[in-house]
């Protein structure tokens, strides 16, 4: 309360001198609506401001009109000519059309942000303390051994090679040498994440031919909805109990069962003076559900951030940084039935990752709004260095109430150090945006070109040029066609050219020949506008590959093969990357959502989703018989229930389809035991379901967000499913949880 005083007499000199009106930005039931963007003009100049988490925003006195954004929906307001759609109170504008949007009431859950449809999605985290649970939650999204597959685009690569890019901040974080994602790193307690199948901008990067994962913390200095979301203070403690699998599957844990526990915070420290810094952290024991199988995590960082104006110059400097250890033994194929998953001791050998990272970025935007540059820098080190810098320059040709253009251009380079073989990229790109609203709606198109350039000590420089672009018609009533396209390559990485590696039982054998691959694909997407009690949105998609590169098992010489050494079986046995020419992966995307019932702080909310994905082998085999690719999930389907009732209780429900791998290297059925009886025994596919009961105890606020705690009780895996996510390695079983988290 003290604090909230403070604010106001500090801030409300400044408001009167400055003749602005603070305002809050709600929806029917009176729940913020956060970071909507509020347009209005003053004389011939368009300005925009955006609502921070607790829906407020401040305006000029003399501004009469203004236009809202938020996602995909778009209202003009006269505050002299209110219609039966708004209603001011309190200097609280709510926005009956707007309900849509779910209360923000639990900032500090995870939050992805998915182009279908209209709407976000309130992901509840059921006691994951990784981004690869959240993700399996998502639509269109499933993680096979580590490996993000959108839409069906990727398979199983003994962690390597990915085909999805993730960037943090707007840079690239993959492994530098080996094209994989450490979950561990990102830190869900200061991130969001957003997820996207078609990249249509110049500035992702070419890599991302099967999507993009976009994780931006607070701090960011990006106003876009989906790179900036500001979440609560928080701080969690965490304790689950694995259950005992099904009869005759894996051991029990010797004496007792295994737990998982541990805790994590979020803290603003400062926000005065143009200074902001934010403080996160997570400490973690995981006795994991295998015997030797184990995780024991600290990690730590912050973001700081520093906003002037000087002679209407605006100037950002932020600076984000965090380190982790991480000691970790993980499980990977079992042996035998009999013998009940034991492996080689040598298999359980702890690796312990100890990780810096340090990011600083500059941003200068002219008095007159139209011009922006900035230079983004990183340093990574998880046992090998990665160095990224960018520089990017935006400028607004034409910013008015009914129509926009702008263009940006940035230049980068990459680094990377690995096992003393060293890789660099450089590039170059260029966008333009432009939106056009009239008597037949909004469109909006954009296009964009770019170049890049990879080599490592040991191979020639390759490079490439790709086109990218989007059209979106949103007509009067708020119904949406967007058509988006482009293409994209990826140079193959340092352990699938240079490095020999383990995984688990089997070797990664390098390829010195591989080819980079590259794709073109297009998005068609319809989506209607939200009428009260739901929407939806379905989409269809085709993405063409050219040298495809794929994980082959089998029998393969060492890089380091030596004719005087004596081998045996085993140092030939394993995988390696390869090209396999032509591919292609066509489909379609379902999803709507449904709000079934509402009344006061009572609500019933359905969300489901379908995807179904055709991933083909074109190259002629066995007399041209099409062929579907190694390691993708053909039918993947989500649904979930949010339910709020007594004013303090919440029930969360999740359940996911997913149907079983079609193909599968026959080495892994031949070699290792157990696979071909378990892919037997789950033709059929397998549902997965996690079901969370929250109760909060807070002190409301006419704002829908006050200090409070909340308690949540959770199940993950309810029906103990015995599910294989990839050949030899079974999941985690039934496993019960508490959470209590305190928010201010």
């Amino acid at each position: 309360m003290r604090y909230k005083i403070t604010w106001f007499l500090l801030c409300f000199p400044i408001f009167l001198w400055a003749q602005e009106k603070r305002w809050i930005l709600a929806n029917e039931a009176g729940n913020p609506i956060a970071l909507a963007v509020v347009s209005f003009s003053l004389g011939d100049v368009g300005q925009t401001v955006t609502t921070d988490s607790n829906g407020v925003f401040t305006l000029p006195q003399q501004v009469k009109t203004v236009q809202l954004s938020f996602l995909n929906i778009h209202q003009t307001i006269d505050f002299e000519k209110l219609n039966d759609d708004y209603l001011i109170r309190n200097d609280t504008l709510f926005c009956k059309k707007l309900a849509v949007f779910l209360p923000q009431t639990m900032l500090s859950s995870v939050r992805v942000y998915s182009p279908y449809p209209t709407g976000s999605l309130q992901l509840q985290n059921f006691g994951s303390q990784s981004a690869e649970d959240v993700l399996n939650r998502t639509p269109g999204v499933v993680v096979i051994g580590r490996q993000v597959s959108i839409r069906g685009g990727s398979g199983y690569s003994l962690g390597a090679a990915s085909r999805t890019s993730l960037l943090v901040d707007g840079m690239p974080l993959l492994q530098p040498y080996s094209g994989d994602i450490r979950w561990n790193l990102l830190p869900l307690e200061n991130l969001n994440l957003g997820v996207q199948w078609m990249p249509t901008r110049g500035m992702i990067p070419s890599g991302s031919i099967n999507g993009v994962l976009s994780a931006v913390s607070d701090t960011n200095t990006r106003n876009s909805l989906s790179e900036n979301f500001r979440k609560a203070n928080t701080f969690r403690v965490f304790h689950t109990v694995y259950g005992n699998p099904p009869a005759g599957v894996l051991r029990t844990w010797p004496g007792r069962n295994p737990w998982n526990s541990g805790l994590d915070f979020r803290n603003v420290l400062w926000n005065r003076n143009g200074l902001k810094l934010i403080t996160y952290g997570q400490l973690l024991r995981d006795e994991g559900y295998r015997e030797s199988e184990f995780s024991y995590r600290f990690r730590g960082g912050f973001n700081a951030n520093y906003h002037q104006v000087w002679n209407r110059h605006t100037v950002d400097v932020t600076l984000r940084g965090f380190g982790m250890r991480d000691s970790t033994a993980l499980f990977f194929f079992w042996e035998s039935d009999s013998t009940a998953y034991k492996v080689p001791a040598t298999s359980f050998k702890p690796t312990v990752i100890r990780t810096h990272y340090f990011d600083p970025e500059i941003r200068w935007t002219s008095p007159n709004q139209k011009h922006e540059i900035w230079q983004r820098n990183r340093i990574f080190y998880t046992g090998n260095w990665q160095k990224y810098h960018e520089l990017i320059y935006k400028n607004i040709l034409l910013k008015q109430e009914k129509s926009e253009i702008d263009w940006s251009t940035g230049i980068l380079q990459q680094f990377t150090d690995a096992d003393s073989v060293w890789g660099r990229s450089r590039g170059a790109w260029a966008e333009v945006n432009a939106s056009r609203k009239g008597e037949w709606g909004k469109w909006v198109a954009s296009g964009s070109v770019r170049w890049e350039n990879y080599e490592n000590q040991r191979k020639k420089p390759v490079s490439k040029t790709i086109f990218r672009g989007k059209m979106l018609w949103e007509t009067p009533k708020m119904w949406q066609i967007q058509l988006a396209g482009g293409q994209s390559w990826r140079a193959p990485n340092l352990i699938e050219t240079d490095i020999t590696t383990v995984g688990g039982s089997f070797g990664l054998f390098p390829n010195p020949y591989l080819r980079p691959e590259s794709a073109v694909g297009y998005d068609l997407k319809f989506a209607s506008p939200y009428s009260g009690l739901g929407n939806f949105s379905i989409s269809q998609f085709i993405c063409s590959y050219n040298n495809l590169i794929d994980l082959q098992y089998g029998i393969f010489f060492p890089a380091n093969f030596d004719s005087t050494k004596t081998y045996t079986l085993a140092d030939f046995v394993g995988a390696r990357n390869e090209n396999i020419a032509s591919a292609r992966i066509s489909g379609w995307v379902a999803e709507g959502r449904w709000r079934v019932y509402q009344r006061g702080k009572s609500s019933l909310e359905f969300f489901a989703d379908y995807t179904y994905a055709l991933p083909l082998n074109l190259n002629k085999l066995n007399d041209s018989v099409q062929r579907i690719l190694k390691y993708r999930i053909q039918h993947l389907a989500h649904f979930n229930v949010q339910a709020e009732f007594f004013q303090h209780w919440k029930l969360y429900w999740s359940t996911r389809y997913t149907s079983q791998i079609r193909h599968i290297d026959g080495e892994l059925e031949r070699f290792v035991p157990g696979i071909k009886e378990m892919r037997t025994e789950q033709k059929m596919g397998n549902i997965w379901s996690d079901v969370q009961v929250s109760y909060h105890g807070k002190s409301e606020t006419r704002l829908g967000q006050g200090d409070g705690w909340e308690t949540s009780f959770f199940i993950r895996n309810l029906w103990n499913t015995k599910f294989m996510p990839i050949p030899g390695n079974l999941s985690a079983p039934r496993s019960y949880g508490i959470q209590v988290r305190y928010f201010w």
